[in-house]
């Protein structure tokens, strides 16, 4: 096979998923033929700026994929045989043959086969059904689907041994259960979307969330048996990962004002400096803060969850850019979702938005960014093409619409180490 008949291979096999995504919505079989057509300057856009030899090894190849009878040809009025028009392939099954690889058809019937005798388990029957209707199917075959049914099988044992050590009992290979955990987490994803039930694969990922919290606090139990609150009266940082944290029912300021205030900070330096605060010094109106390490992970989700659910007024100080006011948008959201109905998350409507918002910003504004304007960094295009990410509500904070005109303006950002808090 040349590198041009592997060219034109490709490009009709990277293609046909999404025509089986088209064909299965139309309610036509997973068996159907796929038959794709391509026009030849999609398959080589570079045709009329590349060199004559180059050219006659794409044409050579194209015409030697038809005499095989794999693909049929049309060229251009004039100049037959010097320009293709299109390329049109009546079954990209065998297509997959010649790159060396299994149809997708004929890997869901083997992995058919597979589940045959588990037919009351939604979650497989789920994942059979759409390979080859789905580009991130494509790399599952039959000794995936075998993996996957040898985890489902072992998942009970997994508490009491390390994932390496876990998938070295499974597979005898140290890495495979990580592998396998990348092909099919997604489709456990997209199982739940879809209200089927799926696996927890993601718990069995080697990752272990955590992060820190620091304030004059107590942190209560949801089970009486784990003990008398801990309570951390210096207001010390105290590191909490996500399995603790999910121990916790509510949090309380030991100060007991009316309504407690917790600062997230996304990055850990000004974590560890504004914290200091906490045990002394100037005076600061937070209870507690909490580093979110730039996007939330789990850990910081939980914890924000249970603040919120405890009552207390959520704050955010982080980098002023396009992330920095995507990382205050997603901790509002968590705080929406957590607190009660007493918050500002659920005031009335007829309030201003910036009111209602859950979440104030600390020192992002359009002023804290023109002082640091001189020591901005440049954003490139795919950074700032985050705006749009940045929701209406989110927006209608004004001092976050101020900031965002600044930083579209200017092309710019500002770092959060830089800034000076006091």
């Amino acid at each position: 096979m040349t590198e041009w008949e592997r060219r034109i291979a490709e490009a009709f096999t990277s293609r046909c998923f999404a025509a089986a995504a088209r064909m299965s919505k139309k309610g036509e079989s997973q068996n159907t033929p796929i038959s794709l057509r391509l026009r030849s300057a999609a398959v080589f856009p570079a045709f009329d700026t590349a060199s004559a030899d180059e050219k006659e090894s794409y044409l050579e190849a194209a015409e030697s994929l038809e005499r095989a009878g794999l693909v049929s040809l049309k060229w251009e009025k004039r100049g037959k045989g010097e320009r293709l028009h299109t390329l049109t392939c009546k079954d990209t099954g065998a297509l997959f043959g010649l790159l060396g690889k299994k149809a997708p058809a004929l890997r869901a019937q083997e992995m058919q086969a597979l589940i045959y005798e588990r037919p009351a388990d939604a979650f497989l029957r789920f994942v059979v059904s759409r390979i080859g209707r789905s580009e991130p199917g494509e790399a599952i075959d039959a000794d995936a689907m075998r993996d996957l049914i040898r985890l489902l099988d072992a998942l009970p044992e997994h508490p009491r041994m390390t994932a390496r050590a876990f998938s070295v009992a499974l597979f005898n290979d140290s890495k495979r259960l990580e592998q396998v955990l990348a092909l099919f987490i997604p489709w456990a994803q997209a199982a739940r979307r879809k209200g089927i039930a799926a696996p927890p694969l993601e718990s069995l990922r080697r990752s272990f969330p955590e992060t820190l919290i620091a304030g004059k606090i107590a942190l209560e139990y949801k089970e009486r048996s784990a003990g008398p609150p801990l309570v951390n009266s210096e207001g010390l940082i105290l590191g909490l990962p996500l399995a603790s944290i999910q121990a916790l029912a509510r949090a309380r300021a030991l100060a007991n004002p009316p309504r407690p205030a917790v600062l997230t900070i996304e990055n850990k330096e000004t974590f560890y400096v504004l914290s200091q605060r906490l045990r002394g010094g100037p005076p600061t109106p937070y209870d507690c803060m909490v580093y979110s390490g730039g996007y939330p992970n789990e850990a910081v989700a939980a914890l924000l969850g249970v603040l919120a659910a405890s009552g207390f007024a959520f704050y955010h100080a982080g980098d002023l850019d396009p992330g920095g006011i995507l990382i205050l948008q997603r901790i509002a959201d968590i705080v929406r979702t957590a607190a009660p109905a007493a918050t500002p998350a659920a005031t009335p409507a007829a309030e201003p938005a910036a009111a209602r918002y859950p979440v104030t910003p600390v020192y992002m504004d359009d002023a804290v960014f023109d002082r640091y304007l001189p020591l901005a960094r440049p954003l490139d295009a795919s950074i700032l093409q985050e705006t749009k990410k940045i929701r209406a509500d989110t927006k209608a904070v004004p001092s976050l619409a101020a900031l965002l005109r600044r930083i579209e303006e200017t092309r710019r950002g500002v770092e959060q180490e830089i800034i000076d808090y006091r």
